[in-house]
């Protein structure tokens, strides 16, 4: 059910065991061809593309070689093997913790090597050596109770009440209220949107939103366009806050990486969940890894373009963009648009055709209407390592803003899709070597700047997070502005100036002591 695309690669030891298990001349035959056919070559393109691997004069195929005698070893004796290697070549441990698991370096490997897959596997082996304490990573442990994500939502009071969560799918008395969010005045602008409606849901809904952990934490502003909109044109859906377990596979938690991912698709498949909306590519590919045979796992940019092109032949474009360049602007776009729905597409009768196509023309013009007044006139697009193989979100992306940014100019960074770099935050290097990340990321801004665009595109969340945080500290001298393509789309930005002043405020503050004593 995943369209991802299927990359060719070596037969692991395991699945060459369960081969030679059939007992069959033939298949023993290609399982060996396969793997002289995918093995190194030792060319060098690696290194050539990889700071990390050339300076250890180390290539992929060099770092495989390593590995295999290791993984011969029983479980027990490779730790030891592990610590022996790191002190005897410490140039090849520091390469393997300099790696950002961003597959540049084999992007165009002519015998289809796969640098990340490897590297992951490398750092499984040093946090059971001992080489990384899980203590190192604590407060990205998402899956235990309280991490960053979860402390950052309970110490602001960001949280969705008005929008149905996935644990609550599923349940004899799945219902929810948005009584509590229209007394705040949170659901709209103006805090007029009411809805005392209590309806069942466990049979209703079909699809997931799954924003990743980043921006359900820093973008609760932009969350609530997102839902409404999803509202407004009419899907069946719920929220998950949850993480998709890129954290711990960057420590090197594999297991307990699978099993928070297998703890998802045990909730995905009792709510009967048939598509999950991705906001991150990463996301997106650590999900298909354990259910794109179950659910489609469908990039939330693909959704807004088909919705888009599919509704755009009805939408009053010349009064929207008359409205739109009015005094009312963006705020009067989103208060029309949140009266759109009271959720009436989870009740039990669904609306009849025309209504659908009535509420579906209302919020593709909300759509275009948000987009257009943020327009800048020039864009570049930073695409995310994760969606190298397939670029499918960076063509959605693109698609997407020249349908709701018509007169703006889209320019290519010379890196870009399956060629694209690493943002810097990648593989969890920031918290071993601090200064290569910040080389990787003003890499990627001085090449946005180069196309002399106006702004920066970021398709992954965590990009959008790692160059605002490099922006800011460069001040007001940068002559270029990013944004997550979302913020562009629904007008709402993120003010990342105010996140990470309270990201260091929450320390100091009056939860400091209990921040301390449940990470500390």
């Amino acid at each position: 059910m995943n369209d991802g695309c299927i990359k060719q690669h070596k037969l692991s030891k395991v699945e060459r065991v369960h081969l030679a298990r059939l007992r069959s001349p033939l298949i023993n035959a290609l399982s060996t061809w396969l793997n002289r056919r995918f093995s190194c070559a030792h060319c060098k393109q690696c290194a050539r593309r990889c700071e990390v691997l050339s300076l250890a004069a180390l290539d992929v195929g060099s770092i495989e070689a390593d590995f295999e005698p290791i993984v011969a070893l029983e479980s027990a004796s490779q730790p030891a093997a592990v610590l022996r290697l790191a002190q005897e070549r410490p140039e090849l441990y520091n390469a393997l913790r300099q790696c950002c698991f961003c597959g540049h370096c084999t992007a165009f490997c002519a015998v289809q090597m796969a640098a990340p897959a490897r590297m992951r596997e490398w750092r499984e082996s040093f946090m059971q050596a001992g080489l990384m304490p899980p203590a190192d990573s604590r407060l990205v442990m998402v899956d235990n109770e309280w991490h960053i994500f979860s402390a950052y939502r309970a110490i602001y009071e960001v949280a969705y009440p008005e929008f149905l969560q996935l644990h609550d799918v599923g349940t004899s008395n799945a219902c929810h209220t948005l009584d509590a969010h229209a007394e705040s005045g949170s659901g709209n602008l103006d805090g007029e949107h009411a809805c005392n409606t209590q309806v069942s849901e466990a049979t209703l809904v079909d699809t997931l939103f799954f924003p990743g952990c980043s921006l359900v934490s820093y973008a609760p502003a932009l969350m609530r366009r997102i839902g409404w909109w999803l509202d407004s044109a009419g899907y069946h859906w719920a929220m998950s806050s949850a993480c998709c377990g890129s954290p711990l596979m960057s420590a090197g938690l594999f297991e307990r990486s699978q099993t928070l991912r297998w703890q998802l698709l045990e909730q995905v498949r009792a709510a009967g969940i048939k598509r999950i909306l991705t906001v991150c590519p990463g996301c997106g590919e650590e999900l298909a890894e354990v259910m794109g045979d179950e659910v489609d796992i469908v990039p939330l940019p693909e959704l807004l373009v088909e919705h888009f092109v599919a509704n755009s032949r009805d939408m009053p474009t010349t009064d929207v963009m008359a409205e739109v360049k009015g005094s009312a602007g963006c705020a009067k776009a989103a208060r029309d648009t949140s009266n759109i729905s009271t959720r009436a597409h989870l009740t039990s009768r669904a609306p009849d055709d025309k209504e659908r196509r009535r509420k579906a023309n209302q919020s593709t013009s909300a759509l275009e209407q948000e987009a257009v007044q943020n327009a800048p006139a020039s864009i570049t697009f930073f695409d995310s390592c994760h969606d190298r193989s397939d670029t499918r979100h960076g063509r959605a992306v693109r698609k997407l803003l020249e349908l709701c940014l018509p007169e703006t100019t889209q320019l290519e960074m010379e890196h870009h899709g399956k060629n694209t770099l690493c943002c810097g935050a990648g593989g969890a290097v920031a918290s071993y070597d601090a200064a290569l990340t910040q080389r990787r990321v003003w890499r990627v801004i001085d090449e946005a700047q180069k196309t002399t665009a106006n702004t920066l595109v970021t398709t992954c969340p965590t990009c959008t997070y790692t160059i605002a945080q490099a922006l800011l500290s460069a001040g007001s001298e940068q002559a270029i502005a990013s944004h997550n393509y979302l913020e562009l789309v629904f007008g709402q930005s993120i003010n990342w100036a105010v996140v990470f002043s309270q990201l260091e405020e929450m320390w100091t503050g009056e939860y400091g002591p209990w921040l301390a004593e449940t990470f500390f």
